[in-house]
């Protein structure tokens, strides 16, 4: 009798310390992404040519070489019109 009550407890024991060292990893382990991630960026709207609409970061868009030069009207329908699939 005394030897089965023995058992239970290194049975419970064990079984604690496996359950806290599991919750302890999935918290370390998830605390470590949280720390790891990025800072959220601002995204823009935008249309593609086809009119589909996409989110874009917007230090993409500030990088990229913009000409001076405003579209006419006539230029962003031919580019849409070319640039149908």
């Amino acid at each position: 009798m005394k030897k089965m009550k023995d058992e239970n407890i290194k049975d419970r024991r064990n079984f604690l310390k496996v359950t806290i060292a599991g919750i302890a990893t999935v918290g370390l382990a998830s605390a470590g992404d949280i720390m790891h991630s990025k800072p959220e960026r601002k995204k823009i709207k935008m249309l593609t040519a086809d009119g589909k609409l996409v989110e874009v970061d917007e230090a993409l868009i500030s990088q990229a070489s913009l000409g001076e030069e405003k579209v006419s009207n006539q230029e962003l329908k031919n580019w849409m019109k070319t640039s149908k699939i």
